[in-house]
């Protein structure tokens, strides 16, 4: 009986032994596997605090030994907040895109997604996060759309062209006929009737273009929304009344300032206007709607939306409505949202034309515009 008694004691020690190295090797392979991994790996225990991360995580967030064991406000407040929220069972963000504040980088763009972490007993002990560097995406991207917008430029340069040289054509033709024609009555009339349309037609043109440079020198100044919008609705209104179109503004006065061309400003809003006066013409109601949206990170934007009540852009063209002498109007050049955009960007901001409701229709024009860090908070 003891040596069988010995004997069973040894086998559960064995199979114990193969146990702790099995488990060992495991560990061992899951340390290897979380070293080896791009993004940044982070786990907590349920008291918040830190328990292990990669060096991807030393690199991306910072990170170092001596904050094993460390509370994670450690980490930044998206990172910690989607932590918080995996380890209370409440909710497991997955693939969310936030911005993160790199001490030298700066801002970054990143996708974060959460595990929950359970014991043998399947309590939750902890959550994880994986943290994916977009850096070198969002690069892509602003590269790619400096392409598209040089190609813009392009077909934009190519027009000007061609609407240049028609009236340039109509003008010499008259001009070769002058010395054989000079005394007849019926070339003198049509060329005083004809010759001024098409130099409007130059000039027109060139007044729009006018617009898309910059203000002298490329210098920008501290600008105020709020003076500028009430000024352009008390200068248009009337106009708009004659054609059954009432505007309201819902502004307040203390936005922060932006910065950017005062000029270019007030001819962004009067172009957009119009858009949307034109938009209506059994009459309606264009309301001007402007606000600051604050940002955890930054000085936040502020963002100003023309609503109209029109039948909307169909969904067949709205691709092409910011492309050079693209227009649905008769009489239309085809340059005023291109020349919008080209403002919009000189000024870093956005520009977005959306449906203001699929059922009623009408349009939405939205401007963002960064504020200026200083001037960010309303006194």
């Amino acid at each position: 009986m003891f040596i069988e008694s010995l004997a069973d004691l040894a086998s559960i020690a064995l199979e114990n032994a193969l146990l702790y190295r099995q488990r060992i090797h495991m560990l061992e392979y899951s340390e290897r596997l979380l070293e080896s991994l791009d993004p940044a790996v982070v786990a907590v225990d349920v008291g918040g605090r830190i328990t292990s991360f990669n060096p991807a995580a030393t690199k991306l967030l910072g990170l170092s030994d001596e904050y094993r064991g460390a509370l994670m406000h450690v980490l930044p407040s998206e990172i910690g907040w989607a932590l918080v929220l995996a380890a209370s069972g409440g909710w497991h963000p997955r693939e969310v895109e936030v911005t993160i504040d790199h001490a030298v980088r700066g801002i970054l763009h990143v996708i974060l997604s959460t595990a929950v972490l359970h014991d043998d007993e399947q309590r939750i002990s902890g959550a994880l996060v994986v943290v994916t560097d977009l850096s070198a995406v969002k690069a892509l991207e602003r590269n790619q759309r400096r392409v598209e917008h040089l190609a813009i430029m392009a077909r934009f340069y190519a027009g000007i062209a061609h609407e240049i040289r028609n009236p340039l054509a109509a003008i010499s033709n008259f001009i070769a006929m002058l010395p054989d024609r000079f005394d007849d009555p019926e070339y003198r009339d049509t060329a005083v009737r004809l010759l001024p349309l098409e130099v409007s037609r130059i000039v027109r043109l060139a007044d729009r273009l006018r617009l898309m440079a910059p203000s002298e020198g490329g210098k920008l100044s501290d600008v105020s929304i709020a003076p500028l919008l009430h000024d352009i609705v008390a200068i248009h209104s009337p106009t708009s009344h004659e054609q059954d179109v009432k505007i309201e503004l819902h502004c307040p006065d203390n936005l922060p300032k932006v910065q950017g061309d005062p000029g270019q400003i007030v001819q962004l809003f009067v172009n957009l206007l119009r858009n949307a006066v034109e938009a209506m013409p059994d009459g309606g109601t264009v309301t001007i709607e402007a606000d600051h949206t604050p940002s955890r990170i930054g000085a936040g934007s502020v963002v100003v939306r023309v609503l109209d009540e029109g039948t909307g852009v169909d969904p067949a063209v709205r691709a092409k409505i910011f492309d050079p002498f693209f227009t649905t109007k008769p009489a239309g050049t085809g340059l005023g949202l291109s020349i919008c955009r080209e403002i919009a960007d000189f000024h870093r901001a956005r520009l977005t034309l959306v449906p203001r409701s699929l059922v009623d229709g009408g349009t939405i024009a939205e401007v963002e515009f960064p504020c200026i860090v200083s001037d960010s908070l309303p006194t």
